[in-house]
């Protein structure tokens, strides 16, 4: 087993923490946002600064390898 030096503890969710979260924001604005930030482990702070412009629905699936739908940074 690896051995590393001590850091701080996790702030993590569990999944069990995650699946609250998740069925309490059902239903509200947050809920996408909340989605979001747990499907790509983005930071909050990352995520306020997304605009439309930094969304890509299309990608491009007729090139090889297809390129997948995006956010840009």
């Amino acid at each position: 087993m690896p051995k590393g030096k001590a850091g701080r503890p996790s702030k993590a969710l569990t999944f069990a923490q995650a699946e609250a979260v998740l069925k309490a924001a059902e239903g509200t604005r947050m809920h996408a946002y909340i989605v979001l930030s747990l499907l790509t482990g983005a930071r909050t702070e990352e995520l306020r600064a997304l605009t439309w412009s930094h969304v890509d629905l299309e990608g491009d699936p007729a090139v090889v390898p297809p390129v997948p739908l995006s956010l840009k940074g």
